[in-house]
């Protein structure tokens, strides 16, 4: 499994410091969090990108949890659309042959502002964001957005409802223009502030990690003297016990 977790720089009004500071802090510490969870479980590696004015590559993709170094400071505009852009092209490294699960979870406070680090009509900043969405879903990656510390009747919550998996747009070229049809039962779409950014993040946490008919399985087997072992399988038999560790079942 693989995990982009794209974060807004924007959190933060020089006219309310300590109010902002507070909520900034929340979310860092929230997604800090939910990156320690998840390198907990087997073959799950997370990533981080920052986004501000522009997106900046804060992390490569390894089994270390973000550490709060690694989110910068908050300052400057919302480039969501370079922000999945930059997820989406880590995803893209990833080797095709480990047949890995591909998510992006974005947290922001605000609609698009920047995109791909020019300044512009707010209009076009969503287009950008909207068609770099369409793209990576079209690419078979899912993505969760959370809007943090907004109405849910916002146009920000609005983008960022178009830009999660909640929203299906069938375009095989989008620009970003596309209606898409939007399903809020999917789960892909939470608004939070920062007594709940916690609780959000760990109903995201849960919708990704499959659930498990069972963990930590073994199987034991005596077999009859007519059977013959391999060597490749010595690690495992006690005179005619055989012993294999399956893990978590699925």
């Amino acid at each position: 499994t693989k995990v982009a977790t794209i974060n807004g720089q924007d959190i933060y009004c020089e006219s309310k410091r300590d109010v902002y500071k507070d909520k900034w802090a929340k979310a860092v510490k929230g997604a800090i969090d939910f990156s320690k969870d998840l390198v907990a479980k087997s073959d799950t590696y997370v990533s981080l990108v920052t986004f501000a004015s522009s997106a900046s590559k804060a992390t490569e993709f390894s089994r270390n949890a973000f550490a709060e170094k690694d989110f910068g400071y908050p300052n400057g505009g919302t480039d969501l659309a370079g922000g999945i852009k930059e997820a989406k092209r880590k995803l893209d490294a990833v080797d095709d042959e480990l047949d890995a699960q591909k998510f992006i979870l974005v947290i922001s406070d605000g609609e698009p502002t920047y995109y791909y680090g020019n300044k512009g009509k707010v209009s076009k900043a969503i287009k950008y964001a909207k068609k770099e969405a369409t793209i990576a879903k079209n690419a078979e990656t899912s993505i969760y957005a959370i809007g943090y510390g907004i109405s849910d009747t916002s146009n920000a919550a609005s983008v960022l409802k178009y830009v999660s998996s909640n929203t299906t747009v069938v375009a095989s070229n989008p620009t970003g223009d596309e209606i898409g049809t939007y399903d809020n039962t999917k789960g892909f779409y939470y608004n939070a502030d920062t007594s709940s950014i916690a609780s959000a993040l760990n109903s995201v946490f849960d919708s990704m990690v499959p659930k498990f008919a069972g963990t930590e399985a073994t199987l034991v087997d005596t077999l009859g003297g007519n059977f013959v072992f391999t060597d490749s399988y010595d690690n495992h038999v006690d005179g005619n016990t055989y012993t294999y560790e399956i893990g978590d079942i699925t």
